[in-house]
């Protein structure tokens, strides 16, 4: 897929502020999308910074997804615009447009709860 010729769209990087919080999301995963929006509602994450992604003519953000994980990997150079930073990993959350989403072990989990209440729809 050539990615010179997609329209462009934002995507905010959110990691989770406390090591406590993003200890037990990654290591013990027995939170639920619904604790994650509450902890994001509660300041439990911090913007890190933003990435350009690719979005396809269908509106597919799940490619956008992907692209931004990789791209915010810091193995050859740092990405954040904001600060110096880790990668993005489990437990971290990404918004694209006004939907977000959570890094989970195999995919991406949508946070529905989340843009309602975060978007005021």
């Amino acid at each position: 897929m050539n990615i010179e010729n997609e329209t462009k769209i934002k995507c905010e990087v959110f990691h989770s502020s406390e090591e406590f919080f993003w200890k037990a999301i990654r290591y013990y995963m027995n939170m639920t999308v619904s604790d994650l929006a509450r902890a994001f509602r509660r300041g439990k994450y911090n913007l890190t910074g933003f990435v350009e992604v690719p979005i396809c003519d269908t509106g597919n953000e799940w490619y956008a997804l992907e692209y931004a994980f990789e791209k915010t990997q810091t193995k050859s150079k740092e990405w954040s615009c904001k600060k110096p930073g880790r990668s993005t990993s489990v437990g971290d959350i990404l918004k694209i447009g006004d939907n977000y989403y959570v890094v989970a072990p195999v995919e991406f989990a949508p946070i529905p709860e989340l843009a309602v209440s975060v978007s005021g729809k």
